[in-house]
């Protein structure tokens, strides 16, 4: 088995691997966001070659940029973290409300949900990597009945690791 720093090293490759093919695909990574306007027919041709895709392939520096870290309480952070870059980002995302580009949005905010195929498989990475139920007891703060379930929000944060590894792991 993977200690917790091994496991959150292959939730943060994974998650940025799912962004990369749904952007790709000209689709955000996050629930409930419409597929991207195809890109005008001028645009396209002056700068994708005739692809209507908007994958935000322009330079391919701003894709390039997208990586995970942990934050200053080990919890997963996903973004663009290169200064050059971040006013595309946002430019893109929107998260300052100040952008005139095109919404297509590929970052996470605070409340945002990636879709379920990266939780799912977020899910199964942890699943994989934790002692069988039997061994864990996960008791909720606020009362004696027992957790089996967590949500995305649990899987990134290092309490929540704690909680489900146990003593069984450490931070590597």
């Amino acid at each position: 088995m993977k200690n917790k720093r091994q496991v959150k090293d292959e939730i943060g490759e994974f998650i940025i691997e799912e962004i990369l093919l749904r952007v790709n695909d000209g689709k955000s990574p996050l629930k409930g966001t419409p597929r991207w306007n195809s890109l005008n027919s001028e645009y396209a041709k002056d700068e994708k070659g005739g692809n209507k895709t908007p994958n935000l392939e322009l330079d391919g520096d701003l894709l390039d940029a997208l990586t995970w870290k942990r934050g200053k309480g080990g919890e997963l952070e996903i973004g663009i973290f290169k200064k050059s870059e971040t006013g595309k980002a946002d430019g893109h995302n929107n998260h300052t409300g100040k952008s005139k580009l095109p919404l297509r949005r590929f970052i996470p905010d605070e409340n945002d949900h990636f879709y379920k195929k990266i939780t799912d498989g977020i899910k199964e990475i942890i699943s994989e990597n934790k002692k069988p139920l039997e061994e864990v007891k996960v008791k909720d703060r606020e009362s004696t009945e027992e957790v089996t379930s967590i949500t995305l929000d649990d899987i990134l944060s290092t309490a929540s690791l704690n909680e489900i590894f146990g003593d069984a792991f450490d931070e590597g």
